[in-house]
Order: structure tokens, then sequence, then C-alpha cells
């Protein structure tokens, strides 16, 4: 393996390391898993809600409080939504693991920005970038052009 590397000009190892390294980099992203590019898909638990403070439109970011009834007991919760009357039934995703403090969650027919596509997408712009990267060795290793002057020097 030695002679065979040894009998390669300074530009083919070049390309050789930057193809290599490339390839080794697209392995460890896709062997990262969907995890790399987007969030874990959580378990839901859908329950019904009450609306008890509706939200604004018009606010920057309106927040409406709601009761869920499916809990123990009732327990309040905020929902980032606007334009539901008071009183009125929502269908409400809870989170697996509640986080520390007030509860917020989201209407049962919308979806937090995780999606598949961006795990092929994330591989495509990483194979992109190592082929850029190879490019610039390949560059870098023929070294400037020699260019001839229009008048003879």
């Amino acid at each position: 393996m030695a002679w065979l590397l040894a009998q390669l000009t300074p530009r083919v190892r070049a390309i050789l390391v930057a193809c290599v390294v490339g390839f080794i980099v697209l392995l460890f992203a896709w062997w990262m898993g969907p995890d790399l590019f987007a969030g874990k898909d959580e378990p839901a638990r859908v329950v019904t809600a009450s609306v008890v403070k509706p939200a604004d439109c018009t606010e920057s970011t309106p927040v409406e409080t709601i009761t869920l009834a499916d809990v123990d007991g009732k327990q309040e919760a905020r929902l980032r939504a606007c334009g539901h009357d008071k009183g009125e039934q929502l269908q409400v995703v809870l989170p697996a693991e509640p986080a520390d403090g007030e509860l917020t969650v989201h209407t049962a027919d919308t979806e937090i920005g995780h999606s598949n596509l961006r795990q092929s997408v994330g591989l495509l712009l990483i194979a992109l970038s190592s082929a850029g990267g190879a490019t610039y060795a390949v560059l870098v290793a023929r070294g400037a052009p020699r260019r001839r002057g229009l008048l003879p020097v």
C-alpha cells in the first residue's frame, strides 16, 4: 500500500485525501441518523382542552390559556394560538415529558417543524460540501496557472 501511495503524484494524493475525508464525514453523518438534522419524534398524547382565556390575533406572540380535561383533575396550560372563542373545545397534544414550570401545548392538527426530508437534504449538502473541498484540493494541488504576457520581457 505504501508503495502504491509513493507512486502517486502530489496532485493525485491531495485529491485522494480530500475524497477519503469527505467520504468519512458523510459516513459519520449517516451513522448519526435522523437526529443530526431533525429532532426526535415525541410520542403524542392527544387530549381535549377548553379555552379559558382567548388571545387576540393582533398580538405579536398570541398565547391562549386552556384547561385540559383528560388530565388528572383540571390543569391549565398555554397554547400558542389565537382566534378561538372562550369555552371552545380543542384537541391538543401533550408532550411526553412535561417541562418544568408552566405547560405549553400545541393543537393536534399542527406539526412542530420536524420532517424526514431534513436528513436527506442535510446529507446531500454534506456530500456537496465534500465535493467542493475535493475541488479546492485539486485547485491548490494544481498551483497557479502560468500566464504568458502580451509583451515579451
